[in-house]
């Protein structure tokens, strides 16, 4: 007797016809125990804000000679401005900021990099606290960090990579991708050897819509990279925690480019006890280390999705809930 072979999208259906009875949440949404209004936080075409260290970071991706305004702002937990700079360079002609974070502490940390009158372009670091006007910066080139953390011990973790020839990321030596610094700058560790670790183009690079990214706790670090599908844990020192693979909420075998949206890891934080979580397209999800699974995480009505996430502070994570509207909700 002759039997049919369902085709893939047959078999992705019946799959998740199942789906809803495999299920496990990570739990739920508590209501909101603290709104505020950040107004000048989110610009049309700006960098996404971050919440960390107790702060909001806010930047402008590129400045230009003649953007004299500031362009790294810091506001606290109800939505005033605390410290406005204008990070730039002498002979620059094109500062981008990638990515900034904030210390309890009021320091602000800044990866990016720097192009001068004559095309030549450095990557740097900088740092700079409230109570200071001018940023400290090291160039970090040929190393061009994109993603940063401050530790629990209050040493800056930064992700990138270094490019080879023509600005190629397939030509570039051997390199490692993850380094820690101190508060001065200086280099004081270095993880994550390239190409040893075997990951796809380069661990730091963006893969199927998602970004790696950078978490922090209160006693360890955390590396999401999605070209690897893994999580990674570091220790204040440096030390490995563990590593965990993981797969994305949704089934791709079949799935509509809409449906591999939601597959997008938007944002990825660490709250104060070491749990994780992560918006994929709108959807929140906690990850279960052991099983290497992202859960869903249950939303009390009327909230159906959560537009962004930026960041968590202590137990809590930060949402936005408007256009200008930030909340702060515990996932119990």
């Amino acid at each position: 007797m002759y039997t049919s072979r369902p085709d893939v999208g047959v078999k992705y259906a019946l799959a998740m016809a199942f789906v809803p009875l495999l299920v496990t949440f990570a739990g739920q949404l508590s209501t909101p125990d603290h709104q505020a209004t950040f107004n000048r936080a989110f610009v049309s075409g700006g960098a996404l804000p971050r919440w960390s260290g107790g702060f909001l970071a806010s930047w402008g991706r590129n400045t230009l000679p003649a953007d004299t305004g500031d362009n790294l702002i810091l506001y606290n937990r109800d939505g005033r401005v605390v410290a406005k700079w204008r990070l730039w360079f002498p002979d620059a002609s094109l500062v981008t900021i990638i990515d900034a974070a904030a210390s309890p502490e009021g320091h602000v940390a800044v990866t990016g990099r720097a192009v001068n009158a004559s095309g030549q372009l450095a990557g740097f670091l900088a740092s700079v606290s409230s109570g200071e006007a001018v940023a400290r910066v090291i160039q970090t080139s040929p190393f061009e960090g994109q993603w940063l953390e401050f530790g629990p011990d209050g040493t800056i973790w930064v992700l990138g990579y270094e490019l080879g020839d023509k600005r190629m990321i397939r030509k570039a030596p051997e390199h490692s991708p993850l380094r820690r610094y101190d508060r001065a700058g200086k280099l004081i560790g270095e993880y994550l050897r390239w190409p040893a670790m075997n990951c796809g183009l380069h661990p730091a690079v963006e893969s199927g819509g998602s970004w790696p990214q950078l978490a922090a706790s209160s006693d360890r670090i955390g590396v999401f990279l999605p070209a690897c599908r893994v999580w990674i844990e570091f220790n204040p020192q440096g030390e490995s925690l563990g590593s965990f693979q993981w797969h994305y909420p949704l089934q791709e075998v079949g799935a509509s480019p809409k449906d591999r949206f939601k597959n997008m890891a938007l944002r990825v934080v660490m709250t104060q006890d070491s749990r994780v979580f992560g918006t994929f397209g709108r959807g929140l999800f906690g990850l279960n280390r052991n099983t290497g699974t992202w859960e869903p995480v249950g939303l009390r009505p009327p909230l159906s999705q959560i537009d962004w996430l930026l960041g968590s502070d202590g137990d809590r994570i930060v949402y936005r809930t408007g256009r200008s509207e930030l909340a702060w909700a515990k996932v119990e």
